[in-house]
């Protein structure tokens, strides 16, 4: 369980590389990187994860922020959404 948002733009500058597409750089919010590593353990045992959240942009982003994170393939991850 996530609870909510696991990567944010750092607060100290833009967190944008405008000379890169505007690449973003993204960094784990203080407090969520133990749960993280708790889920990356628990996902390279796992044949396929599921990623519930909202139904809405918002859950949609914290879903894939997590998979970024967890390096995920595309075809072990299944979003479910009620």
């Amino acid at each position: 369980v996530s609870i909510g948002h696991v990567r944010d733009l750092p607060k100290k500058n833009i967190g944008i590389d405008t000379e890169d597409n505007f690449k973003p750089t993204y960094i784990t919010i203080r407090g969520k990187g133990k749960v993280m590593k708790e889920h990356k353990e628990a996902a390279k045992k796992a044949d396929m994860v599921y990623l519930a959240s909202d139904f809405d942009r918002e859950g949609e982003a914290i879903a894939w922020h997590i998979t970024e994170l967890l390096k995920l393939p595309e075809e072990k991850v299944r979003r479910v959404v009620s």
